[in-house]
């Protein structure tokens, strides 16, 4: 495309995008702004290539190891899916994608409803889900596969990223490191949204690698579109914007060139584009993402027992930051720490004792390697930056699931050892290739223990047990949850409900008993059963009661 051409395609793209800007700030909510968005991106992301030439380029051969890296991971946590474990976000946020009206609604604006969940989040995220649900179905296992193609982006870029900074043989190493990683397993089999966090941000990391490596201003572009992508998942990936300049400022102190500010500018503005629809529905409905900052804050978050210590004077927040980072340092080796929120790992440590040694190596091989390979600053970068603000300084017990952005540098870090071991020429090529193979089997072996005895520490879940005796006893009738608004049992059996022109109805016990009909073939759900049971045995006589649970009843005729 000639230069004049592409100039002006440029300028077309940054008007349209504006254009959606003002229409969304205006309040307007057609589905045509988000293709209108979507398609604004193409002129930024084909910008032509300038600077220096450089990085790997993919040959068949490669194509066909990307394949392998991409299916690896993928076949190893179908695998290990168990459709008896559960955790209700996955549940929550899968109903938010399945049920939303999204052609009604702004594409730019949040979700859920604020009364649903703790966080809020955009929906790039559900609408694709939507579209994954649209083409499969709505069930457990398609909500679970849904992710899937998340882990498979992980896999793909760890392996273009370890190839770019190391070698080949070192990516496929990474690649069975993260395929077998226990605890990215444990989180990966289930249908969580921060797996894509962690999938966009490693590519914004890949590409911003390529720019650090070549001053390639394509792939300045590319980072930074991926960059205000990691805006857009969720709030472990924010941690690219400060990423994305330290690579620019580390490139200028070593070079001091003028393809640098001219890269960093490039990679703003693509970043600007993706997010400026979203900046402005965000301007003019209001604030959605700190609030659960300041739910888990360590020091001044609303759920934090340190808080009114701190306030009062009786607790010094060095003191607590640093008896959290020892808390969260241990976790990592020993058991019954960490683990948090329903995302508990079995309170198993984060590692087990030969991949902690690995990991250790690991740190270590980076720190002596990094004089010949800057680019291991920025891995460790990430680990460190997203331990302190995931783990360190939110609530306790450390939140494994909120350091889940490091688990693929984790692998980089793991891999040093092998990239030097497989370099060591004193040795025979046979016996370092036997040595690294005997190892990655070892790995793999040891974290798929670990895995079974996590969930099978794990509680049995209420809600799997009791859909089950709902499909089971009560064939199809129309269902009644008595709950709360926010209740998540209604969505956990949306998707495990093997009825599905069956009628569910959610609302307060007091609601529900104003409209009690006790002629119709109906089964109620009830939180608070003892609190309950008297009032809806007055509603009908005829009606048994079942406690379930100590916290579920129930009542049907």
């Amino acid at each position: 495309m000639k230069p004049g051409v592409r100039l002006g395609v440029f300028r077309l793209a940054i008007a349209a995008n504006m254009g959606v800007v003002f229409l969304v700030f205006s309040g307007w909510t057609s589905p045509w702004l988000a293709v209108l968005w979507f398609l604004s991106l193409f002129p930024v992301a084909l910008t032509e290539r300038e600077g220096p030439r450089g990085g790997r380029s993919l040959r068949p051969s490669t194509i066909a190891l990307l394949v392998l890296a991409a299916a690896l991971p993928v076949l190893v946590r179908i695998a290990n899916m168990d459709p008896d474990r559960m955790h209700s976000d996955e549940f929550i946020t899968a109903y938010s994608s399945a049920t939303h009206d999204f052609a009604h609604t702004s594409f730019f604006g949040s979700i859920p409803e604020s009364w649903e969940w703790q966080g809020r989040f955009p929906k790039p995220f559900f609408f694709l889900q939507r579209v994954f649900f649209t083409l499969f179905g709505a069930s457990t296992l398609m909500l679970r596969l849904s992710v899937q193609i998340y882990v498979a982006i992980v896999s793909v870029m760890l392996f273009l990223i370890v190839r770019e900074m190391l070698d080949q043989t070192s990516a496929l190493i990474a690649v069975g490191l993260y395929s077998f990683l226990a605890v990215s397993v444990y989180l990966e089999t289930l249908g969580f949204m921060f797996i894509s966090s962690t999938a966009i941000f490693t590519v914004f990391f890949y590409f911003a690698l390529r720019e650090y490596r070549t001053g390639d201003t394509f792939s300045a572009a590319l980072a930074g579109m991926a960059c205000g992508f990691c805006y857009l998942t969720y709030y472990s990936s924010y941690l690219a914007l400060p990423v994305l300049l330290a690579f620019s400022l580390v490139r200028w102190r070593r070079s001091r060139s003028p393809i640098v500010r001219r890269n960093l500018a490039v990679a703003l503005t693509g970043m600007l584009v993706v997010l400026a629809p979203f900046l402005a529905f965000f301007f003019r409905s209001g604030n959605y993402v700190s609030p659960r900052a300041r739910q888990v804050s360590l020091l001044t978050g609303e759920w934090s027992p340190y808080r009114q210590a701190i306030e009062k004077g009786t607790a010094r927040p060095l003191a607590v930051v640093r008896d959290n980072m020892k808390l969260s340092l241990k976790s990592f080796a020993e058991n019954g720490i960490g683990g948090h929120g329903g995302y508990d790992f079995g309170r198993l440590a984060f590692f087990d004792r030969s991949s902690l040694a690995l990991f250790l190596a690991g740190f270590a091989a980076g720190f002596l390697l990094l004089p010949r390979k800057s680019e291991i600053l920025f891995v460790l970068l990430v680990v460190g930056a997203s331990f302190l603000t995931g783990m360190v300084l939110t609530i306790p017990p450390p939140a494994y699931h909120r350091f889940s952005i490091a688990f693929p540098f984790l692998v980089i870090l793991m891999t040093l050892p092998f990239y030097l071991l497989l370099r060591l020429s004193r040795l025979p090529g046979t016996i370092r290739h036997a040595l690294a193979v005997g190892l990655l089997l070892l790995f793999a072996c040891l974290n798929q223990r670990q895995f079974v005895e996590a969930v099978f520490r794990d509680r049995p879940s209420d809600e799997l047990r009791l859909s089950e005796l709902l499909n089971q006893r009560f064939d199809g009738r129309h269902l009644y949850v008595a709950a709360f608004q926010s209740f998540a049992f209604q969505k956990i059996f949306a998707f495990r409900d093997r009825w599905k022109n069956r009628r569910v109805e959610s609302a307060y016990h007091g609601t529900l008993l104003k409209k009690f009909n006790r002629g119709e073939k109906y089964v109620y759900v009830m939180i608070f059963p003892e609190d309950f049971r008297k009032r809806f045995e007055k509603a009908d006589p005829g009606g048994r009661f079942f406690r379930f649970s100590a916290i579920y009843g129930v009542f049907a005729n």
